[in-house]
């Protein structure tokens, strides 16, 4: 049985006094941000078949976005490419909007996204397509 003259309590116990203090350690570090930003939704939503032309294409992201860095593209049925940008209305800064102005015609458009995260940099990207409808049927 160790006693405390021949230090044996202290050399049984140290393995736990390790691993409490690892723990401590671990618990008291800020935790660093690993997720990326992620598309959380958007107007038109994905897949979407509309009546009409939108007026603006919408994206929401999960966070707060590099204002210079990211970008979005929406591509035409005649392969037209309007840009937009973070939209600088938005408090959070999670959100990008191409504003389109003139009425759209039928047919498919692919939104292209390249968010760069404010916190880390770190870039994520990605595209979904949405209709416009002509009579029921994209042209």
């Amino acid at each position: 049985m160790p006693n405390a003259t021949t230090g044996g309590w202290r050399h049984a116990c140290k393995p736990l006094l390790t691993l409490g203090l690892g723990v401590v350690l671990l618990l008291s570090t800020p935790v660093l941000a690993i997720a990326h930003s992620r598309l959380v939704k958007s107007d038109p939503a994905v897949g979407e078949k509309l009546a009409a032309a939108p007026s603006r294409v919408t994206t929401w992201f999960s966070q707060e976005l590099d204002t210079r860095k990211s970008r979005i593209t929406i591509i035409g049925p005649q392969g037209r490419s309007m840009e937009g940008r973070v939209d600088l209305y938005d408090p959070d800064h999670a959100s990008m909007v191409i504003r389109l102005g003139a009425s759209l015609p039928a047919g498919r458009y692919t939104v292209q996204w390249r968010a760069i995260s404010a916190d880390d940099g770190d870039a994520t990207q990605g595209q979904f397509e949405f209709v416009i409808l002509k009579g029921g049927d994209p042209s």
